[in-house]
């Protein structure tokens, strides 16, 4: 039970943190380009670096064993991290 509530805080928490650097991306992208100029060719560059970062501070959780604590984690988180970026960046720019 308690291994079950671990694995859905730590997804909660992967999601939130998605969202919040998807926010944090949109400023960036505003502040690097002004007011409705950005371009979407460096937008998308702007969010693969955050997704990397968040990368990067998922891994380094799993090497401390802060909350990502086994390997099934880390591969689930790092799963719907790449798959919030392909279908948020990737597939809904291209529409």
């Amino acid at each position: 039970m308690r291994k079950t509530i671990i694995y859905i805080l730590a997804i909660v928490l992967n999601i939130g943190v998605y969202v919040l650097f998807s926010i944090i991306d949109v400023f960036v992208d505003f502040l690097v380009f002004g007011e409705g100029a950005s371009s979407g060719k460096y937008s998308f560059w702007i969010s693969l670096c955050f997704l990397l970062l968040q990368l990067l501070i998922l891994l380094f959780m799993y090497k401390k064993k802060v909350l990502v604590k086994d390997i099934t984690l880390l591969i689930l988180n790092v799963l719907i991290v790449v798959c919030l970026f392909l279908y948020f960046v990737v597939y809904l720019s291209s529409t």
